[in-house]
Parts: structure tokens; sequence; C-alpha cells
């Protein structure tokens, strides 16, 4: 009887072993999709910080007097172009 608790303790903890392992390998491939996923935000992400960069400039050159209102207003319509 003693034996053959002690093989039910190794099939058990074996058996734990590969249920951590499959867990392990739905992680990764979870952590993979997800990255994929997200590649297209952080596309976006970069996009809209560029943008909201050229809106700062934009507003620095009209509040030191470079820019018009008009040339202002026409620079920013074309910012979220992407020109």
């Amino acid at each position: 009887m003693e034996s053959r608790k002690g093989a039910v303790a190794v099939v058990s903890k074996d058996a734990a072993k590969t249920v951590r392992k499959g867990d392990n390998v739905v992680d990764s491939f979870g952590r993979k999709s997800l990255a994929q996923d997200l590649e297209p935000l952080e596309e976006q992400r970069q996009q809209i910080e560029a943008a909201i960069a050229k809106l700062k400039d934009l507003a620095d050159l009209k509040e030191s007097g470079v820019l018009t209102e008009e040339e202002f207003q026409a620079e920013k319509k074309r910012i979220p172009e992407g020109n």
C-alpha cells in the first residue's frame, strides 16, 4: 500500500508539471497573439503622437507671429492627412 501511495504521488506530481507546461504554452501563444493585435495600435499611437507634435509646433509658430491664423488653420487641416 505504501508503494502505491508513492507511485500516485509521483504520477500526480508529473501530471501537475505537464499541466503547468501546457499553461506556459497557452500563455506564450496568448502573448504572441496579443503582441500581433497591438502592433497596428502601436503604429496608430505613433502617428497620433507625431500629429500632436506637429500641432504644437504650428501653435508655437502662430503664437510667435510666423504664421497667420489662416495659415495656421490651413496647415492644421493637413496634419491628419499625413502631409
